[in-house]
């Protein structure tokens, strides 16, 4: 009798947080949030997160915590919020952090997202020739809802509503030519992929891009070069001919 009546306390809230997401559900809650890596050539960036929820969705959130889209946290890590509304009447939380070459980890790893997940598997390889390289990028993020191991069916009808409910990208946008992706390719040269709430989601992309300062140095060289031939030509040219008498 003891173990039955501890695990009604689990049981209800359970019940009470799928009953919760039902209503939500049905009531047409949603959240949408987009996480955005824009790489420049240099290797520095942009770190976006973009969430947009509807009214009933904010109001839910704000009741369960005093930071519920991590803007407090966000301001002190020194990244720039922005809160607006858009033409439906959504909320719109727009936060950006500027990297620098190398820092792309570590402001990814300052999202929701990011702390979930190893961006470490990273390999870039230098092609065959000075003037491209090629970057490898691939990564598995895990599920984000935590794995219900009891086996309980309301946890389980809880997890698909609150798939239902809350929808979570990861966009990539690097300089250069997308070769390969297991993701969806946007007219702007990014990269897009939907996050599942409930199983792992892998990322793979291929970019290939001009190596810049190779061209310039080689462009330079060669406008040295053809100066001085000019410079020769225009000499030998104005040099006096020596006559030869007979």
């Amino acid at each position: 009798m003891a173990s039955i009546s501890r695990s009604r306390p689990a049981i209800f809230c359970v019940r009470r947080a799928v009953f919760t997401i039902a209503f939500l559900a049905l009531t047409g809650c949603h959240a949408d949030v987009t996480e955005r890596l824009d790489f420049s050539g240099d290797g520095s960036g942009t770190m976006t997160v973009r969430e947009v929820m509807d009214e009933q969705f904010a109001q839910m959130a704000r009741s369960q915590s005093q930071d519920p889209f991590g803007i407090e946290q966000a301001k002190k890590k020194g990244w720039d919020v922005e809160q607006t509304l858009d033409d439906n009447g959504n909320h719109v939380v727009t936060m950006r952090h500027l990297f620098a070459k190398g820092g792309a980890n570590d402001a990814f790893h300052a999202t929701g997202l990011g702390e979930k997940t190893d961006l470490g598997n990273i390999d870039v390889v230098q092609s065959g020739n000075p003037f491209s390289t090629t970057v490898r990028l691939r990564t598995t993020i895990p599920r984000l809802l935590p794995k219900d191991r009891s086996g309980n069916p309301w946890a389980t009808a809880g997890e698909s509503m609150a798939a239902s409910i809350v929808s979570i990208h990861l966009v990539i946008s690097a300089p250069g030519r997308v070769d390969d992706t297991n993701g969806e390719r946007a007219n702007d040269g990014s990269v897009r992929w939907n996050v599942s709430l409930t199983e792992p989601t892998t990322i793979a992309m291929t970019v290939t891009y001009l190596n810049v300062a190779n061209f310039i140095m080689i462009g330079a060289i060669v406008l040295v070069a053809v100066v001085a031939a000019i410079v020769a030509v225009c000499m030998q040219r104005r040099r006096p001919s020596t006559a030869y008498s007979a």
